[in-house]
Parts: structure tokens; sequence; C-alpha cells
């Protein structure tokens, strides 16, 4: 299995996972031409898109979906009603394309990858994280992204402690959301249950469910006003005694993050 975070944050968010038969994205806030141009730059070549996963309707999530759905074969997944949301976002340019509508804690198989869409928080129509893992293999091939919530559910914390990689929302410092200027509707908002994890939050859900199987944390969704990707990364670092007991990165939303290689050799 091979994962690219193409871009993480609020300009746009795009996520690339690869197994032996089956190539999909989680949300579409990149261009063909990003998307393409920064698969290249990690030595892939994106010829054939089975499927678009959409995580919610929000624009640095969706705005290049018509574009991407156009250009590709590519299957639509995603929540009724964020359909409904995205598909006025879009002006009604979704209705013709294949898609399939997808529930939280149900699997979905697409050739050889298992996807389950677990639910998150956020002040969306429905938001959604994905757990993916690459079937017919004896390694642990499997992949998590959850980003765009406020917190975690604990019933998610025994299959989290089982993923190989994840791709772990670390939005914003506190302080520097409170002294940030913006208006008090909009940081509210964004420290509520219903808006996006904080450093302390995203190091408290890693230290509820991390295990030995847990071989790669990228913190994602780094704010460019209210965090710093080194902040968020010394943070977690030494959370856990600067000596994390997994693969700790960050993920940037101008550049992609290096590909990571899940299977029997990497683990």
């Amino acid at each position: 299995m091979k994962v690219v975070v193409l871009g993480s944050g609020s300009k746009g968010n795009s996520t690339y996972v690869e197994t032996k038969n089956t190539k999909v994205l989680i949300d579409t806030g990149l261009s063909m031409l990003q998307v393409k141009s920064r698969l290249k730059n990690q030595g892939i070549e994106l010829k054939k898109l089975n499927a678009v996963f959409i995580t919610h309707e929000h624009t640095d999530h969706i705005k290049e979906l018509v574009s991407i759905l156009t250009k590709t074969s590519a299957t639509l997944y995603i929540e009724e009603n964020t359909f409904i949301e995205a598909n006025k976002r879009l002006r009604g340019n979704l209705v013709n394309f294949p898609k399939v509508f997808i529930k939280p804690n149900t699997k979905y198989n697409i050739n050889d990858l298992s996807v389950v869409p677990m639910k998150l928080s956020h002040d969306t129509a429905h938001c959604m994280g994905y757990l993916m893992k690459q079937l017919d293999v004896d390694s642990n091939n499997s992949f998590a992204s959850i980003t765009d919530t406020g917190y975690i559910d604990k019933k998610y914390y025994k299959i989290l402690s089982y993923i190989n990689t994840i791709l772990i929302e670390s939005n914003h410092d506190p302080e520097m959301l409170l002294n940030s200027g913006r208006p008090w509707m909009l940081i509210n908002r964004i420290l509520s249950n219903q808006g996006h994890m904080s450093n302390e939050q995203c190091i408290k859900h890693l230290k509820d469910f991390i295990s030995d199987n847990n071989k790669n944390i990228i913190l994602g969704h780094i704010s460019e006003e209210c965090n710093d990707y080194d902040l968020a990364y010394k943070e977690c670092s030494q959370a856990f005694d600067n000596n994390p007991p997994f693969n700790l990165s960050v993920a940037y939303q101008y550049i992609e993050h290096p590909v990571i290689l899940i299977g029997e050799e990497n683990d």
C-alpha cells in the first residue's frame, strides 16, 4: 500500500491511497494538475483512478471534485446529505457522475481495498473519516484519515490501535487561536466539539489508543495562522518523552508528504 498526503490545510485537502489493484483519492481540494504533479514528485504516475471519497462539503475538500470526476472514470463515494450540500455548492454539477451513497461503520470493498467510513464531529451535514485496509495480504496494510473533527469517539479506539498509518488532525494551538484576532464566533466554532482538534486534543487521543501496531502518525490540517508545523511536531514528540513509539511527521499545505510504503518489508 502507498499513501501520499498531497495537501492538508484550509487551502485544499487531498490524500492518495494505492494498493496493487486500486487507486483512490480522499477529498478533492487540489486540482488534477496538482494531484498529478505532487504524485510525480514521489515517483507515482496516475493513469487511472477508481474512486473518490469525500469527507464533507466544505470548499477546501470538494472545490475540484467536478473537474477530477470529469477527467477520470472514478466513482464518487459520499454520504447522501453531504452529496446534497456539495451539489448545491457545485451548482448542481454532480448529478450525472457514478456515485455510491455511503453510511458510517459500513464496509465498502473496491477490488483489493476495504473502506469503512467513521463518523466524525464537524459543523457540516455529515463528516467522515476513513479506515482503509488492503485485502488479501498477510501484513497490516492499513491507513486511517481523521481530520476536521472536534473529537474522536472512543468507540473507534480499538480499531485505530490496529491501524498502521494514521493521518490525524492537529489543527491549532488554543493560545494562538485566542490571540489571533479572529471573530469570536469563528473561535468558538473551532474550539467546539464540532470544530477542529487542537494539538493537545490530538495528543490525548493518540495516548488513549496508541499501540505497537501504529507505525506512522502524520499530523494534519495544521492551521497556518493559529498553529505552527514545528510546534505541532514538538508538542506531540514531547508528549512521548521525545521518543514516540512511531514515526512522527507533519503534512503540509503546499507540498506533498513523502510517500509512505506500507507492507511487510516496511513494518
